[in-house]
């Protein structure tokens, strides 16, 4: 039995029937889908847990505890949900950047 385990990011100009992919190795399986909002990655938390059978679901820091509760509950009860949080200094740096990327206000 391989582990497997999905990513889901918030991406403002994403579209997540395009913009997905897949690592594997022996023992272990990844898949990514990056989202626009939160109703696509409720859809895509499901997809993950039903049709590749994750046991892992990790999602980028922009979503808030309620949007996590959704996409968990949209998983299911078999799959761990976790969320990339980093330290402040991290944060900020990352902020900073998608700011730059033109991303709008992540504050």
């Amino acid at each position: 039995m391989k582990f497997k385990s999905g990513f889901i990011a918030l991406v403002p100009d994403s579209n997540p029937e395009e913009h997905r992919c897949s690592l594997e190795t022996s023992c272990y399986e990844f898949r990514a889908r990056l989202v626009r909002n939160q109703q696509e990655a409720v859809a895509a938390g499901k997809e993950l847990a039903e049709d590749a059978g994750i046991h892992s679901l990790i999602l980028c820091p922009g979503f808030t505890h309620q949007q996590v509760a959704e996409i968990s509950r949209s998983a299911g009860d078999d799959v761990g949900v976790v969320v990339a949080r980093g330290d402040a200094p991290g944060s900020k740096i990352a902020r900073e950047a998608i700011k730059e990327a033109g991303w709008g206000d992540v504050s």
